[in-house]
């Protein structure tokens, strides 16, 4: 089982909705060239990375990503809606400058 298979067991609720969501957008998509699996949920993963370093900041990177991850995981979700708004929004900006 994928790293990303079992957070989406584990945080169930607004944190994976919004991972869902967002590793499903045209931008996303458009941006990745369809060269990410999503079989095996590493789109999620790849989103979950963006909003980590978004929400809680490089400086807070230990060099451990799978915490890193499970803690951003975490904070996302008890964020308010406009703190899921704004992350949504520079995802998906984000995504149209890397296409």
């Amino acid at each position: 089982m994928e790293p990303a298979e079992i957070k989406n067991s584990v945080y169930r609720g607004q944190a994976a909705d919004l991972l869902k969501e967002l590793a499903h957008s045209d931008g996303f998509v458009q941006a990745a060239r369809g060269k990410i699996d999503s079989s095996r949920m590493l789109d999620c993963e790849f989103v979950n990375r963006f909003i980590a370093f978004r929400l809680l900041g490089v400086e807070r990177y230990g060099g451990n990503l799978e915490d890193f991850l499970n803690d951003a995981m975490i904070r996302l979700q008890k964020e308010d809606d406009d703190t899921l708004e704004r992350c949504r929004k520079d995802f998906l900006k984000a995504m149209t400058y890397a296409r």
